[in-house]
């Protein structure tokens, strides 16, 4: 079966949580570190995932208000927080997605239902859907 691929990009990592990350583009290279590790000029492996996070939703917005559900915000926010956790199965780890959304100016009930609504189009939540836990709230 052949998928039509919308968008790709690629990354090396080297040495792990604790080496070189790098796009073939080079656009984004950082030191990892883990998370136990202060002090150290780099950054953890879950930081590029939240930012990635972060921003699909705001992009997902414009695709509720071309279908006509409802007018899109001035300024859609998110704030994504994720983690690492032990897993349901008890079998190494687990991540755990908290997704925070504003919808400025928007009536609760309608930024609810756009803030759910739009949990199709947004790629990583679809992608990880019922393997990771991902909180959907209004802020």
């Amino acid at each position: 079966m052949s998928v039509k691929i919308l968008h790709c990009t690629e990354a090396t990592a080297t040495n792990g949580r604790v080496g070189q990350s790098v796009t073939t583009d080079g656009k984004n290279d950082v030191t990892l570190a883990t998370p136990k590790e202060p002090g150290r000029a780099s950054v953890t492996a879950e930081q590029p995932f939240a930012v990635g996070h972060a921003t699909w939703f705001p992009s997902a917005t414009k695709s509720a208000s071309a279908k006509g559900k409802v007018t899109r915000p001035a300024d859609p926010k998110a704030t994504a927080r994720r983690g690492i956790c032990p897993p349901k199965d008890g079998q190494g780890f687990g991540l755990d997605v908290d997704l925070k959304n504003s919808l400025p100016g928007l009536v609760a009930g309608t930024a609810e239902k756009m803030i759910h609504g739009d949990d199709v189009v947004y790629p990583c939540s679809h992608a990880i859907k019922r393997r990771v836990d991902v909180k959907l709230t209004r802020f």
